[in-house]
């Protein structure tokens, strides 16, 4: 009976633990910071991507640093011929055989592998990977402004211009991983398109408009559903919440 009540009392214990721990997570984590005043190349940083090797890269409007842990290794227009502007805002992608792939607003795609950079679709201005598929093709927008679309064969590096419209049936029948694609817990599939965001569900999409508290005339970014299955979006003019 007394190793019973010790058991239950040790249950007791550990479930209050876990309980304080559960209300802020954070306190048990240790965080450290990195700013120009310790070796980051730049203060602004738009995008982060860790590599399969463990490295952590960084893009931004000084280009791209590779972080080891301990130290910064800065990728921009006077280190690497390729680049034309130091400037890289879209995201980053690996493809499995550990080539990391960089759109640029005026260097066209750079691949960056065993330490050589090489370019493609150079011609193409504004890169942005917006999603990928199964066979590691890269679905590249060209423009911010006025979009087009092509698909990029990281195997094969040829690649072939889609209209808006096949983008779209792709991201619904789910050939495309699409990053501006998610699903809440009521089995809706949100998708952010041309700044435009769409609902699809049972075989139906559906453009949200103004009357449903859509707000047109900015530029959106990213998608997000919170646990209360919440859709949030993030624009140049601040976050909108569809409740």
């Amino acid at each position: 009976m007394k190793k019973m009540i010790i058991l239950f009392l040790l249950l007791v214990s550990l479930l209050k633990l876990d309980s304080a721990i559960g209300q802020n997570p954070f306190r048990q984590l240790k965080m450290d910071h990195w700013n120009t005043k310790n070796g980051m190349p730049n203060d602004l940083i738009l995008n982060v991507y860790q590599t399969k090797d463990g490295f952590i890269w960084t893009a931004g409007y000084t280009g791209l640093a590779r972080f080891d842990g301990v130290n910064f290794t800065s990728f921009n227009s006077r280190t690497v011929p390729l680049m034309k502007t130091d400037n890289v805002e879209s995201l980053l992608y690996e493809t499995n055989d550990t080539t990391l792939w960089i759109p640029t607003p005026n260097s066209g795609l750079l691949s960056f592998k065993n330490g050589v950079f090489k370019a493609y679709l150079t011609d193409s201005a504004s890169l942005y990977i917006v999603g990928k598929t199964g066979k590691e093709e890269l679905l590249l927008q060209i423009g911010r402004r006025a979009q087009r679309f092509l698909l990029f064969n990281t195997h094969t590096k040829a690649f072939k211009n889609i209209t808006n419209s096949q983008e779209l049936e792709l991201i619904k029948s789910g050939l495309i991983i699409n990053y501006d694609r998610i699903k809440d817990q009521s089995g809706n599939t949100w998708v952010l398109f041309n700044n435009k965001l769409n609902r699809y569900k049972d075989g139906k999409l559906n453009e949200l408009t103004a009357k449903e508290g859509f707000l047109p005339g900015r530029d959106y970014f990213e998608t997000y559903v919170d646990s209360k299955n919440r859709v949030w979006l993030v624009s140049t003019k601040g976050l909108l919440l569809w409740n």
